[in-house]
């Protein structure tokens, strides 16, 4: 899955980029969200996010190159977004605004899941991971509007025998997906 930082080295470069990716065979493509402080990212990520938001590109070119480039793809596109751009923006807004310029879903790397009400459904009860994740999530997205599409955050899962496992599992994080979820 090929990743570009929006807006680097300039718009309409993204948009050449996005409405071309279909032509290297990749099926989704990760479109990274500048923001000042990328201290998860590597030096070149983190370079070229300065670069961009140096070059004052901001939110809004990005989604309406995603809009213009949309026509021109049949790759998911991702979003790599902070949580506090996200949170600054309101959550439904912010997922809103992305599921309007054809972004297909999202990924919130620093998302603090104690916060994350907007974006995640979290469920406590025990599930089997075996027999029950992807049918109830599948179950769960029938009849949603895209955009009111989240993930599901299970805290409490299980194998078919009972085991528990120390991890949690997300399921249907690109739940918004036509593609995936149609």
């Amino acid at each position: 899955m090929p990743f570009i930082v929006g807006g680097f080295p300039s718009i309409d470069v993204t948009e050449m980029v996005l409405a071309g990716i279909d032509g290297t065979g990749a099926r989704v493509v990760e479109i990274g969200i500048p923001f000042s402080d990328p201290i998860a990212d590597g030096p070149i990520i983190a370079s070229a996010m300065h670069d961009t938001l140096v070059a004052g590109t901001r939110i809004e070119a990005i989604l309406d190159t995603v809009a213009r480039a949309r026509p021109h793809t049949e790759a998911a596109m991702i979003a790599m977004v902070s949580h506090s751009i996200v949170h600054r923006l309101g959550d439904d807004a912010f997922v809103r605004r992305l599921h309007a310029s054809g972004f297909d879903g999202l990924i919130v790397p620093d998302l603090d899941p104690g916060v994350a009400d907007g974006l995640l459904h979290v469920i406590d009860e025990t599930v089997c991971k075996d027999t029950e994740l992807v049918p109830l999530v599948r179950l769960q997205f029938r009849g949603l509007a895209e955009f009111e599409r989240k993930a599901f955050w299970f805290r409490n899962v299980t194998d078919a025998r009972g085991r528990d496992f120390d991890g949690s599992v997300v399921l249907g994080a690109l739940g918004s997906s036509r593609t995936i979820y149609g």
